[in-house]
């Protein structure tokens, strides 16, 4: 997988939700304008007071200070819908890359990462819409806050002037110095959280393996590994966040103590008013506030980084090469695989110079053991795999060149269990309004599953678990392969999913594959039994392979001689 700049995430959100960004600084801009009116009122008030005024002045002044926070609740409002859509867009736009990204995965992530472990980055996605909240809402407020107070405190006397340019000094110090390592301390205290969850996972998935004999012993020891490498990666992230959360109460309590004494004795020296002097402490106040509320976003920020950092890992997860030619053909398939081989690494090579014809409309059989690369076979025909070497053509077109998920739209791979958890008839379905109740039925009959569907409480509405249940196995694979046949493919392959159901249904099976017209059918087996129902047997064991499973080059037939397709 692709690295990248651990802020070049951050980066890409903020220029593409500029434009709304832009919007909400002027209107967080005009909200702490507009706060001002509170001190200048307070310091109004006191002013008016003291001169012995009248009640007309201080009514006015009232009604003013209340209209303008109104107006500044209102902006408020606005700032927040504002956000809330960008945070639906952040959440949207996410989804969609992630799904786009996972279905042109390419296959080789799966050789060394598991892509449903992968897939748990999705729940940073709450914590970026939550950080992103926080920090667009709670932290520019605070530092545009801190901005305009500043400037007003600035324009009452140099020395607080002095003070702000400490503060300031101050908010370099705790972002810049003590935050130095923070990025990098949350980044790998969030990939300790996501290895903890994939060794929860991996306990989930063979809870068989940890139920018996150690195996209890052996999960927990691997948990309590694991939570203390998290607890060492927090207490590294968290040390940082305590240091600036200390040095902020520090220096919160130094200014305003110091303000306070400055404000007091610039009085007494009449450089500034009663009036200022209080308006000057509520604003500073206002500003130390800010100052704290923004090292408290700071730990919103390194989330934020962090969370982005985790959806990255499945945005940019490598995806498949695909041409730009669309295969529109519609009819039965021919495949031509020209001296292939594929080489997962240096030591494993399992398939090596194979060469192979695939009449269109043909039905045929391949007889082979486990683990000898009938499955990598089935991968490189359907381009879920690239050949390290040589060529596949399908119906004359090189698989190099065609857009994949127009082809695969007239095959269909078959191997282990894959049901969605919804029902039984979606599950056939998968939502193509071209598949119609009666042809269900009537492929369901001929299985000899439509009674025992129609039998469950709530026929074919009844939901399927991930695995299935409540139908057994061979019923779960009786329905994936029924699934394959209303696809109407124009390729099927089914990779061992024949070899572990009972011989009557695989006899089944294999009569209803042998009548299927303008469908090339290729059926990879163990069984000599359900090799024996297709027009033609290619038994692996009869080309060279020796125990070792060198690969030498595999002709299918005279097929295989140019210009016999």
């Amino acid at each position: 997988m692709q690295t990248k700049n651990i802020l070049a995430p951050i980066s890409h959100l903020l220029t593409l939700e500029r434009k709304d960004l832009i919007v909400i600084l002027w209107l967080t801009l005009a909200i702490g304008i507009l706060n001002l009116a509170t001190p200048l009122a307070v310091q109004t008030l006191v002013n008016i007071v003291t001169m012995g005024g009248v009640i007309k002045p201080l009514i006015v002044v009232s009604f003013v200070l209340f209209v303008l926070l109104v107006l500044s609740g209102l902006i408020y409002v606005v700032e927040l819908i504002i956000v809330e859509y960008i945070k639906r867009r952040i959440y949207a736009s996410n989804v969609t890359q992630m799904t786009k990204r996972i279905l042109k995965i390419d296959l080789k992530v799966s050789d060394t990462h598991y892509p449903a472990e992968l897939m748990n980055r999705y729940f940073d996605l709450g914590s970026v819409q939550t950080a992103f909240y926080s920090l667009i809402t709670v932290g520019l407020t605070a530092v545009l806050h801190a901005i305009i107070g500043s400037v007003v405190l600035i324009i009452y006397s140099f020395y607080f002037a002095v003070i702000v340019f400490l503060v300031l000094l101050a908010t370099w110090f705790i972002m810049r110095v003590l935050g130095m390592q923070a990025i990098n301390t949350a980044v790998a205290e969030s990939y300790a959280k996501y290895d903890t969850g994939a060794w929860l996972e991996n306990i989930a998935n063979n809870s068989n393996l940890f139920k018996f004999s150690d195996g209890e012993n052996y999960a927990i020891k691997g948990s309590d590994k694991l939570v203390v490498e998290y607890l060492h990666r927090r207490q590294s992230h968290f040390s940082i966040l305590l240091k600036q959360n200390i040095i902020t109460v520090i220096i919160y309590a130094l200014a305003g103590t110091v303000m306070l004494g400055i404000g007091g004795w610039l009085v007494m020296r009449a450089e500034i008013n009663l009036g200022q002097f209080v308006a000057a402490e509520l604003i500073i106040f206002t500003v130390l506030g800010s100052f704290s509320n923004f090292v408290k976003q700071l730990s919103n920020y390194y989330e934020l980084v962090a969370g982005l950092d985790k959806l990255e890992v499945v945005k940019t997860i490598d995806i498949e090469p695909s041409g730009k030619h669309e295969f529109n053909q519609n009819h039965a398939l021919a495949v031509r695989l020209k001296n292939v081989s594929y080489q997962f690494n240096a030591n494993i090579q399992p398939i090596t110079n194979f060469s192979l014809a695939i009449a269109a409309d043909e039905k045929l059989a391949i007889l082979a053991d486990a683990g000898l690369g009938k499955t990598t076979l089935a991968e490189l025909i359907t381009g879920l795999r690239q050949p390290t070497e040589g060529q596949i053509i399908i119906n004359d077109v090189d698989l190099r060149l065609c857009n994949l998920p127009s082809l695969r739209q007239k095959m269909n791979l078959s191997r282990r269990i894959e049901i969605q958890q919804t029902s039984i008839l979606n599950n056939l379905q998968l939502n193509n309004p071209n598949i119609k109740l009666e042809e269900v039925n009537a492929l369901l009959k001929r299985l000899d599953l439509l009674d025992v569907i129609l039998d469950l409480p709530d026929g074919l509405d009844t939901e399927l678990t991930v695995m299935g249940t409540p139908l057994s196995t061979v019923q779960v694979k009786l329905i994936m392969i029924a699934r394959a046949l209303l696809q109407t493919p124009k390729l099927l392959i089914l990779d061992g999913l024949l070899d572990e159901i009972d011989v009557t249904s695989a006899q089944l099976v294999c009569r209803i594959l042998s009548e299927q017209n303008d469908c090339t059918v290729v059926v990879m087996t163990r069984s000599t039994a359900i090799a024996k129902h297709f027009s033609r047997i290619i038994k692996w064991e009869d080309f060279g392979f020796d125990d070792k499973q060198e690969r030498h080059t595999l002709l299918s037939d005279s097929n295989m001689q140019d210009g016999k397709q």
